[in-house]
C-alpha cells in the first residue's frame, strides 16, 4: 500500500519502452537500465518513509547531486558526493529504525544487519549504481553521481513522450520528480537543503554539460539562447495512423 507511486511510474516506464520503435538489443539494454533505476527509486523512497529529516524534502523524499562526467568544478563534485554518502547514510539508519524487529542476541543482530546492508540496503544502492554507471568511480575513494549516454538515454525515452518533445526545464523537473537527480543550480540547491543545509552560490549554466550531452545523443533541440528542447525520437508503434 505504500509503494504504489513509485511502483505506478515504474509500469509507464516499461510501458513505454515496450512501445517504442526500438530495436531489440536497444530495449533490452533499456529495460535492464529502468530495472536497475526502480530499485534505486524503491531503496530512495522506502528510506525517506522511515528516517526523520530534518528537511522534509516533496516526492520522492530525497536528491541525488548528478555532476558532469568529466567535472572539474570541486564544489560541484564535492557536492556530488555528499549526496552518496548522505543517501548511504539514511538507507543505514533506516534499516536500524524501530520498524525493524531484530533478535535479542547482539551477534545476530550484527549479522543480519550486516547482511541486510550487503543484499538490500546501502551496498545494494552503492553497487548498483556503479553497475550501471550511475556513479564513478567504480573503484576507490570519492564516489559521486553522473550520467552516462545509455541512462541518459534510458531517461529520454521514458520521460518524454514517444516521438515528443518538452523543454529542457520540463525535462529537468520529470527527472528530479521521478528519480530525484538534480543536475541544474537550482536543483542542487535542493539537493543541499536535504543533506542539512549545504549551501553553494552555483552560475546558471551549471548544467551546460547536460545540454551537450543531450545534444551530442540528438536529443536537444535549440530554439534560442534561453530556450531549448529535449525530443524523443522514439516512435511510438501502437499510434494509430
Amino acid at each position: 500500500t505504500e509503494s504504489w507511486q513509485e511502483g505506478y511510474i515504474f509500469a509507464v516506464e516499461i510501458h513505454r519502452l515496450l512501445r517504442a520503435g526500438l530495436d531489440i538489443v536497444d530495449r533490452i539494454h533499456l529495460l535492464e537500465i529502468a530495472c536497475a533505476m526502480q530499485v534505486l527509486r524503491s531503496l530512495g523512497v522506502q528510506t525517506s518513509r522511515i528516517t526523520n529529516r530534518e528537511f522534509k524534502v516533496p516526492w520522492p523524499g530525497y536528491r541525488l547531486a548528478v555532476s558532469a562526467p568529466a567535472d572539474d568544478r570541486p564544489d560541484i563534485r564535492r557536492l556530488s558526493q555528499v549526496s552518496v554518502k548522505t543517501m548511504e547514510k539514511q538507507i543505514y539508519q533506516s534499516l536500524r529504525s524501530h520498524h525493524v524487529t531484530l533478535p535479542e542476541d547482539a551477534e545476530d543482530q550484527r549479522k543480519i544487519l550486516n547482511q541486510a546492508d550487503k543484499s538490500y540496503g546501502g551496498k545494494l544502492f552503492i553497487g548498483l549504481s556503479k553497475r550501471i554507471g550511475l556513479m564513478i568511480p567504480k573503484m576507490g575513494p570519492g564516489a559521486r553521481f553522473v550520467l552516462n549516454e545509455k541512462i541518459l538515454r534510458f531517461l529520454v525515452v521514458t520521460s518524454v513522450p514517444l516521438g515528443g518533445r518538452y523543454t529542457l526545464d520540463t525535462f529537468k523537473h520529470i527527472l528530479e520528480n521521478r528519480h530525484g537527480l538534480v543536475l541544474d543550480a537550482d536543483g542542487l540547491d535542493r539537493a543541499g537543503q536535504w543533506m542539512n543545509g549545504i549551501g553553494l552560490y552555483l552560475p546558471a549554466d551549471t548544467d551546460q554539460w547536460l545540454q551537450h550531452m543531450l545534444e551530442a545523443a540528438g536529443f536537444l533541440i535549440q530554439l534560442s539562447d534561453s530556450c531549448a528542447l529535449v525530443s524523443n525520437p522514439a516512435e511510438d508503434t501502437e499510434k494509430e495512423v
